[in-house]
């Protein structure tokens, strides 16, 4: 059923942190702080998977830096230390998209390669195939690059399957006039 939007924190009770829902309000909300917004929540299908991706960290950093790392257009930054070894930075790194609870995604150190970090959507569904995950998006000129000697290797988010069923839930919108509908 659909529900009037009480703000993004309201959004963040219904869908979780970090979901699809609350990311859309709170885009929103940025450039409307007053208007009338209904939401109508869907959960995973049941039979959804959610897409998955990875940063590697390849090689050991010369000296000191900055990782900025963008997931699905949010800037995380790491500051990386010529002593850190690529499996202590995917430890920092886990921890960091785990602390930063609006993320798209999860983080968690692989079991087997301790150098590389896994990431999952937290929807499940085809939609979370499109979370972006690069390094320095604002490149040189925009202050980013990656420390000197480290490397790292980012396989894309893919594999999302089976998004919610939409019959039941815009039925439930009746006859009720909407001005906009948004879909991720």
């Amino acid at each position: 059923m659909p529900r009037i939007c009480q703000g993004v924190a309201d959004a963040k009770a219904v869908g979780g942190p970090g979901s699809m829902l609350a990311l859309m309000t709170a885009a929103y909300r940025a450039r409307d702080s007053f208007g009338e917004v209904w939401y109508l929540p869907l959960a995973d299908d049941g039979a959804a998977v959610a897409a998955a991706g990875s940063l590697n960290f390849t090689a050991q950093a010369t000296s000191n830096g900055t990782l900025n790392l963008y997931i699905g257009g949010q800037r995380l930054t790491m500051a990386v230390s010529s002593s850190q070894r690529p499996a202590q930075l995917a430890t920092v790194l886990a921890a960091a998209v785990t602390a930063a609870t609006d993320l798209p995604v999860t983080a968690a150190v692989d079991g087997t390669t301790t150098s590389k970090v896994n990431f999952t959507a937290k929807n499940k569904g085809t939609a979370g195939n499109d979370i972006d995950l690069h390094l320095n998006c604002r490149g040189a000129a925009g202050g980013e690059s990656t420390p000197a000697g480290l490397t790292t290797t980012i396989v894309a988010m893919t594999g999302g399957t089976t998004n919610p069923a939409l019959t039941s839930a815009l039925a439930s919108l009746g006859d009720t006039t909407y001005d906009f509908i948004a879909f991720p």
